[in-house]
């Protein structure tokens, strides 16, 4: 069997997608009017009307040159408007694709910090959600945030 040594193991720990959802969490609730709550982690009970759901969505690696490992995290923001009235639900949530649009494409925001390079609302929509027994009429933005980290090289 070979050997791959290493300087000490590498400890289980969220140093990449924890830190990520809590800065867009900081934004929405900051900058997106009308948000009732934003949830970091899926809650237990049906969500609040107009609430926001943030999930990760998937990653992929760009690159792995130069010591530094480019991924791609895929964030999944999810806004929870009650199902009533469909067609004034689906108003609702059209409503709120462009002060997303704007938060997520502002200069100010497109390194969370320091955590990204750069942030990019790439997709999204509108469709219907069942949340612990409640309908829900859910817009969904799809953020892609680009970030990097030293690759170990000893």
């Amino acid at each position: 069997m070979t050997e791959y040594p290493v300087d000490s193991p590498f400890l289980p720990g969220d140093a990449l997608v924890g830190p990520i959802i809590r800065q867009i969490a900081a934004i929405i609730r900051q900058q997106v009017a009308g948000v009732s709550i934003v949830y970091e982690t899926p809650p237990d009970a049906p969500p609040e009307h107009n609430g926001v759901l943030l999930a990760l969505s998937g990653f992929r690696i760009i690159s792995d040159t130069n010591g530094k490992l480019l991924v791609s995290v895929r964030v999944g923001v999810r806004h929870m408007i009650r199902r009533a009235s469909f067609d004034e639900n689906i108003a609702e949530a059209y409503a709120y694709i462009m002060p997303y649009l704007q938060a997520f494409s502002a200069w100010r925001n497109q390194t969370l910090n320091g955590l990204a390079r750069q942030v990019t609302p790439t997709h999204g929509g509108v469709t219907q959600l069942v949340a612990s027994g409640q309908t829900f009429v859910c817009l969904i933005v799809n953020l892609d945030v680009l970030t990097e980290f030293n690759i170990p090289t000893s």
